[in-house]
This record gives structure tokens, C-alpha cells and sequence, in this order.
């Protein structure tokens, strides 16, 4: 029987429910429906303060290439740019981040500039690239595995429930299962009974992806303050 669609509008899905036979007292489990994107306009937007940039401002902006914004950050950075994270655009989003863990927005940050600076895009390389970044080893001294755990709760708070602009008090919104549609019309479901395999699941098969520059406002260097500024914005995606 279906029930009324949950209100997520960052998350395309629908609830289903369904009687579960895996277990010996057959309840009715909710599931949600996964089906293309995960990003909510500019509220996902990470800050990076830009430091010792010799270049002209004009012309970063005026740089119009199909892949406009990693030659962005590429040339700001050969003119003697350094990217540092300062927050998240979104003052919710940065809370709901660090309710699973204070350090999670940097760490997405770090993966973020990853993204446009380099060719990794999956979830996974992010991660493995984020363990080996001398400035944050030397920060907090974390393995690969640390880090896998900490994104691997996030990407399964952002399947269940959390969205960027309202607050998150930590529940899952289905506590029954997931079922993820993909393009091309396969079907994979979760019983969240089997958590560690959902969640191994996401961190496996979702990537970062580049959000339209004029709908989500980023990409561009802009003074504030006396100071020079660059929002990079997160978008996360299932791989195809």
C-alpha cells in the first residue's frame, strides 16, 4: 500500500510499504525510494577565504571553459592562491554536519576542493585522498578508516532524513528499508536491519558532481571585508 510522499524536496523519493519476511513477526516497514541527486541551490555552498592570490580578479571570472570552475580554482591557485575553509554558506547545514561529527565540514570541505582541483570525483577516492592530506593528518591524525566511518554516517543521514536548511535532531525518517532506483531502471533494496551494508553501499557507488554556477551561485571570486573569497558548492550523486 503506498502512503502520502514524505516532504524532502533535496531528495527524489517515495514510501512504500511492505511486509517484511525476514523477520518472525512480519511488521510493516517503511522504505524510501533513492533516485538522483542530493543538494539544496547555494545552501550547500562551503566558503574557502582565498590567501596570497597575485592574480587579477576579472579575468578568474571571465575564464568560460567546459570546465570552467576547475580551471578556476587551478589558475588561482598557480597565481599564488591558497584555499582555506572558513564555513558553510548555510549556518543549518554546517550544525547538522557537526552533530555526527564538529570536524565533518572540513572534511567535506577538503574533499570539496578535492573534487575541483583533481580527477577523483568518487565518494571513495575523496575519502582516500582525504586521509592522506598532510594539513589535515597533521591536524587530527585520523586513518582511512576514521575517515570512511565519518562519511559514511553522513552519506547515510543524508539518505535518511537530514537536509541541508532545517534542523536535524539525528533520527532516521525510514526505519525500515531503502530502495535505490537507478537510471537505468535496476532496483537495489535495503532492510536498514542490514545498516552496515547500506552504508557500505553509498560510500561504493555515490560521487561529487558540478551544480549549474548561476542557479547555485558559486564559482566565482568576490570581496568581503577587506578579504578575497571562493564558494566551491557539494552535490552528491549515485554513480550511473
Amino acid at each position: 500500500m503506498k502512503t502520502a510522499t514524505p516532504t524532502n524536496p533535496y531528495i527524489a523519493y517515495d514510501s512504500y510499504l511492505f511486509t517484511d519476511s525476514s523477520v518472525k513477526h512480519k511488521p510493516l516497514v517503511g522504505y524510501f525510494d533513492y533516485q538522483k541527486t542530493w543538494g539544496d541551490l547555494k545552501t550547500t555552498n562551503f566558503i574557502y577565504e582565498i590567501k596570497g592570490f597575485n592574480g587579477n580578479i576579472e579575468e578568474i571570472n571571465a575564464i568560460k571553459t567546459s570546465a570552467q570552475i576547475r580551471d578556476r580554482v587551478r589558475t588561482i591557485s598557480e597565481q599564488g592562491g591558497f584555499f582555506e575553509y572558513v564555513g558553510v554558506s548555510n549556518e543549518q547545514f554546517g550544525s547538522n554536519m557537526k552533530m555526527i561529527d564538529t570536524a565533518l565540514p572540513e572534511f567535506v570541505a577538503s574533499m570539496l576542493l578535492d573534487f575541483f582541483s583533481n580527477n577523483r570525483k568518487t565518494v571513495a577516492d575523496l575519502a582516500g585522498a582525504l586521509s592522506k592530506n598532510e594539513r589535515i593528518a597533521s591536524k587530527y591524525g585520523l586513518s582511512l578508516t576514521n575517515y570512511e566511518y565519518k562519511i559514511k554516517n553522513f552519506l547515510d543521514a543524508v539518505a535518511l532524513g537530514m537536509v541541508p536548511s532545517k534542523p536535524w535532531d539525528g533520527f532516521a525518517k525510514a526505519h525500515g528499508g531503502y530502495i535505490v532506483v537507478k537510471e537505468n531502471g535496476d532496483v537495489v533494496c535495503y532492510h536498514l536491519y542490514n545498516r552496515d551494508e547500506f552504508r557500505a553501499y553509498l560510500y561504493e557507488n555515490t560521487k561529487f558532481d558540478a551544480a549549474s554556477t548561476t542557479r547555485y551561485e558559486y564559482g566565482k571570486l568576490y570581496e568581503k571585508d577587506g578579504k578575497l573569497f571562493f564558494n566551491l558548492n557539494l552535490q552528491i550523486r549515485f554513480l550511473k
